[in-house]
């Protein structure tokens, strides 16, 4: 007995650091191929065309092995991702396992540079164990994990890239920042945000070495700072670099500001130039991304709602715990200030408080589904950095000889255990938007019944074509080229597939030329042609029919 208290008590770091990994595997890998229970669109879309790819070395339209982008709609996403993605279908096959594994396994490995990011801060295993756990447990490190998000992929090579800039900075060899380099380069051809976070990210360090009067660093900085900046701007000069942006920018017309500006213009009774003074663009869109930016530091964003697209929300989530409130509030207290700073490093934990501003800030350069705790992933990390720093001044505080430190991942485990059942009972009532309820199951009993008809009609809309692929497993090459722009494939063996939510229009018609039985399969309820009887249902989360099979026999 004595012998494993003695190993435990050795061994107590590491014997931590992999309790936090098993506890950030459970909360990402527990029932994740039925939490949520239906694959969301963009899941189904990149698993499918990152593994068509890799088979085949085109992809769905014909071009050859592309890098930097797939085109969806107009939106021309990294498809990066996508390779990275479908890795897990070629382990657990064309299932929600398949499509999330690689995704949530990320999602635990960052853990790995968080703690060693965190010990070069406060120069404390604790402290660095404790940002690491809380950055597991954290809501939307698991809600993105378990959904394929491409902001997981892009936090995990960043924060390894940050890891190695802070060994460069501490140990002032060169070496760790080139091997830092690569892994910044590839988080801005996986999340576009990341291309905005990047040169930011290194924009103050030639400051830091003029400070210390480090000549060779500040200018390797500068020359790095500005390579950044450069390739930022060349990717956002290109039609596929653009694309998203252009869709969500908050210089685009659905920001409201220039409908706005041209409101109280026209109503403005002043002189013209007075006016245009006040209500211009610069001021207007200024104003707009101020409102945007610190709307993702709200209480209510942080720890009540979490706002965002409705299809990751969890009920009574945000993106931290109300426990870790008072850890942000503690190093106000003079007191605790004094107890802590000293000890930790302080150029560090500056930088950080400097990275949790600007990781935001694309995300605030945007006006749909707002504020959106994807665009702003690394937030919630950086903040489990400053947390931590309140953590770290209670380390040797104890009430009636327990550690106080122990109270905290108490509350924290409480919490935990809330959210997760809240996200595990509720999360398919909530999350229905995008997630497209139903499809795997209408698709799988069309492969079922395919035999049994000369040709099937099936609504087509919402990638109900990728679905049915994706779930049949099928990537053959001689798909390729078939494709239509936004993804719609009009023909397939005996399918037919539809650009609309109600196939059946088709019959209706072209009824006079549908000599034989054929299978109709429509998404919610349509208004039907006669003769036809109802086969099969797919229900959502709300108990309505997401799905309908029909037969018609004329």
């Amino acid at each position: 007995m004595n012998t494993i208290v003695n190993y435990l008590k050795r061994n107590k770091l590491i014997i931590s650091f992999v309790c936090i990994l098993a506890v950030a595997f459970f909360l990402r890998f527990y029932k994740i191929e039925s939490v949520p229970k239906s694959i969301h669109l963009d899941e189904t879309v990149n698993g499918y065309v990152g593994r068509f790819i890799l088979n085949n070395g085109v992809d769905l339209y014909g071009n050859r092995l592309p890098f930097f982008y797939f085109d969806k709609f107009g939106d021309y996403p990294p498809v990066l991702p996508m390779y990275i993605q479908s890795l897990g279908t070629y382990l657990f096959g064309f299932t929600e396992l398949g499509s999330r594994s690689i995704t949530a396994l990320l999602g635990c490995l960052l853990l790995i540079p968080v703690f060693f990011i965190a010990k070069m801060i406060f120069k404390d295993k604790r402290s660095a164990l404790f940002t690491m756990f809380l950055t597991a447990i954290i809501p939307w490190q698991i809600v993105f994990s378990r959904t394929s998000a491409e902001g997981i992929m892009a936090s995990f090579f960043y924060l390894i890239g940050l890891t190695l800039l802070f060994f460069f900075w501490k140990k002032n060899d060169n070496k760790f920042l080139s091997y830092s380099l690569p892994f910044f380069v590839i988080t801005f051809f996986i999340y576009p945000p990341f291309r905005i976070i990047v040169p930011l990210t290194f924009l103050p360090l030639p400051l830091f070495f003029l400070l210390n009067k480090n000549i060779k660093k500040l200018i390797l900085s500068i020359f790095i700072t500005l390579s950044f900046f450069a390739l930022l701007f060349i990717i956002v000069i290109s039609p596929w670099g653009r694309g998203r942006v252009d869709q969500i920018s908050i210089f685009n017309i659905v920001s409201g500001v220039d409908i706005k500006n041209k409101h109280w213009i026209y109503n403005d009774k002043t002189p013209p130039l007075l006016t245009r003074i006040f209500h211009n663009k610069p001021v207007g869109y200024t104003r707009e991304f101020i409102k945007q930016f610190f709307s993702y530091y709200t209480g209510m964003f942080l720890f009540t709602d979490g706002g965002g697209e409705i299809t990751h929300q969890v009920p009574n989530s945000g993106e931290m715990y109300l426990a870790v409130l008072p850890l942000f509030l503690l190093p106000l207290f003079m007191y605790f200030k004094k107890k802590n700073f000293n000890n930790i490093d302080g150029q560090l934990f500056y930088y950080i408080i400097y990275l949790s501003l600007i990781v935001s800030i694309p995300a605030a350069l945007t006006v749909v589904a707002v504020p959106n705790p994807h665009r702003s992933i690394l937030t919630g990390i950086f903040l489990c950095f400053i947390a931590a720093y309140g953590f770290n001044t209670i380390l040797d505080i104890k009430i009636k000889k327990i550690p106080l430190t122990y109270l905290v991942y108490a509350f924290l485990m409480v919490e935990v255990v809330y959210f997760m059942h809240n996200y595990v009972a509720h999360v398919d009532l909530l999350q229905f938007i995008g997630t497209n309820e139903g499809a795997k199951e209408a698709v799988l009993y069309v492969k079922k019944e395919q035999n049994k008809y000369k040709k099937i009609y099936i609504t087509g809309s919402n990638y109900m074509a990728i679905y049915y692929l994706y779930f049949a497993g099928d990537v053959s090459r001689e798909l390729a080229g078939k494709f239509k722009i936004k993804l719609i494939l009009e023909n397939y063996k005996n399918l037919h597939f539809y650009d609309t939510d109600c196939a059946s229009n088709k019959i209706t018609e072209n009824k006079s030329q549908i000599k034989e039985k054929v299978l109709i399969v429509n998404r919610g309820d349509c208004v039907l042609p006669g003769g036809v009887s109802k086969v099969a249902e797919f229900k959502s989360a709300f108990g309505n029919a997401a799905f309908q099979a029909f037969v018609y026999n004329p």
